[in-house]
């Protein structure tokens, strides 16, 4: 198999992904002539489906560019979803690792389909219940106040950019290079270019129809290739791969940047603006993952999967905590919400300093690192570190009063059937009164709907050069704004999104096959333990 070439290797510290022999480095590599093919075909369709779905996108509202308008059909959903789980990083680190140190590793795997029924059976019911677009401002609606949504906010976007994107840029473009003996960042831009362009201009809508070809590549490709070792196919299926992890991230990532923290630094924020930020913020991101790629490179020895679960084990256990107690436990307060994650932030910093300050010993060597690293591994820590930050979350709770119940409806497990609250005092908060609104019409009480009306006035009196109007296209700015909903209309929408109710037939149908899963999967951990 191509990847046997990749040097790889698992110890008992976790998971370790592909370092390059040196010998193969910027050599080139011949493809064949249906190689070529394969890969010719793959951009082809990958580029029609992203320029078709960008021009096809209702990309003159918030709504319309960060939620595809909230109309998405179930199968692309789903399909973007899987496709988004599975970045080159899993493809290499994981592949190459079960190559080396047998079937455990699937484990990884394995345990992720507990959790994400989990999502969909409990969780989710209460984003939709609560009209949440993002994870920190389901929080806002939960506590109140603003320092945990903030917090919230910047965590995940430096969890982005630190462990997901360069990660996966770094891994798929080494595995270009290795493959097409291609310069290491030449790979990368390459990349960047074609996955930024759809995903800039179309917003979620392309993002999603993108996602779903390459979910049929990658679980196509994947099951050829089992059979037959063709390399212009195991190329298309790691930039599946690659791509369709990266459009995911970007998009949520300028979603987050956007309305959490942009909106809220600028309350007066017109619609234009906010999807011209979120599009700028793209290009950061980029950025600052191609900045990052040394460190990726050096940090570890390359253990890309080591790198990116310990990371993570460090950061993200407060946030879980957090999670659950706000959904299954009403007596949870905003203080001790805020104190529990400033606690796991605090021991999760400290573990991580020592673990990039006292790196493991060679094999026969001495460890003579702090009892916490080499007697915990960062797993244990990640479930030590879980279970002390709930038990701050619930003490400092129980020391403060708590939230009465009707500003809990629709909040939690218990509440999520509950009436709706008053719904219009939502909007003036920005996110769900404003993802609705127009193109160039600005938030309510702003006064900005007037100066905005005239601009576009003289705007048209003028000669429009092609940039300007190029510009205007590619943001989503250009044409007539949508005619505005009444208050009346906005409310309607919002029950409509927010209901949970389910049709029999689909629910029985998800609730069987959700089973049989788990079924197989622990017929499977039984087996092959």
């Amino acid at each position: 198999m191509e990847l046997a070439t990749m040097g790889t290797g698992a110890s008992g510290n976790g998971v370790r992904t592909v370092t390059a022999p040196r010998s193969a480095l910027g050599s080139g590599v011949s493809l064949h002539a249906y190689d070529i093919g394969v890969l010719v075909v793959y951009f082809i369709f990958v580029i029609g489906v992203g320029v078709w779905s960008s021009i096809r996108a209702s990309r003159g509202t918030i709504g319309g560019y960060f939620l595809a308008g909230r109309s998405m059909s179930w199968w692309p959903i789903g399909a973007s979803l899987m496709s988004s789980n599975v970045g080159s990083g899993l493809f290499i680190g994981l592949a190459g690792t079960g190559a080396a140190g047998g079937l455990a590793v699937g484990g990884f795997e394995w345990n992720a389909t507990w959790l994400l029924l989990a999502l969909g059976w409990i969780f989710v019911p209460v984003y939709i219940a609560a009209g949440a677009v993002t994870m920190p401002q389901y929080l806002k609606k939960r506590f109140g106040g603003h320092r945990i949504q903030v917090y919230m906010s910047v965590l995940s976007l430096i969890l982005y950019i630190f462990t997901k994107i360069s990660t996966d840029i770094f891994s798929g473009a080494l595995f270009i290079q290795m493959a097409l003996g291609w310069n290491l960042y030449l790979s990368t831009v390459m990349l960047l270019v074609v996955t930024a362009v759809y995903t800039i201009a179309g917003g979620l809508t392309a993002v999603i129809y993108t996602d779903a070809l390459q979910t049929v590549i990658m679980v196509g490709g994947a099951l050829v290739l089992m059979f037959l070792g063709l390399r212009g196919l195991m190329i298309a299926v790691i930039l599946a791969a690659l791509m369709s992890s990266l459009t995911s991230i970007f998009n949520s990532s300028s979603t987050l940047f956007a309305i959490d923290v942009w909106l809220r630094l600028r309350k007066k924020a017109t619609e234009q603006e906010l999807m011209v930020v979120g599009r700028v913020f793209v290009v950061f991101l980029v950025v600052i993952s191609i900045l990052w790629i040394p460190i990726i490179q050096s940090s570890n020895s390359g253990q890309l999967f080591d790198y990116i679960q310990s990371v993570t084990s460090y950061l993200a256990p407060p946030i879980t905590a957090l999670f659950l107690l706000a959904i299954f436990c009403k007596r949870v307060t905003e203080p001790g919400a805020f104190w529990g994650l400033m606690f796991g932030l605090a021991m999760g910093l400290v573990r991580m300093i020592l673990e990039f300050s006292y790196p493991a010993p060679a094999c026969g060597e001495v460890d003579r690192r702090p009892a916490v690293l080499k007697d915990i591994h960062y797993l244990y820590f990640a479930l030590l570190l879980c279970g002390l930050t709930a038990i701050v979350i619930v003490a400092v709770s129980l020391c403060t009063s708590p939230i009465p119940e009707e500003k809990l409806a629709r909040l939690t497990w218990w509440t999520r059937n509950g009436p709706h609250p008053e719904l219009e005092k939502e909007a003036p908060e920005g996110t769900l009164g404003t993802l609705e609104m127009p193109t160039g019409v600005s938030p309510p009480g702003d006064g900005g709907t007037e100066s905005s009306s005239q601009g576009r006035d003289q705007h048209g009196a003028r000669c429009r050069w092609w940039g300007r109007v190029l510009w205007d296209w590619f943001c989503g700015l250009a044409g007539s704004p949508e005619p505005a909903r009444s208050p009346e209309e906005m409310a309607a929408r919002q029950r409509e999104l927010t209901s949970i109710a389910e049709e029999p037939l689909w629910r029985t149908v998800c609730n069987v096959n959700a089973i049989l899963l788990l079924a197989l999967n622990i017929f499977l951990w039984g087996y092959f333990a």
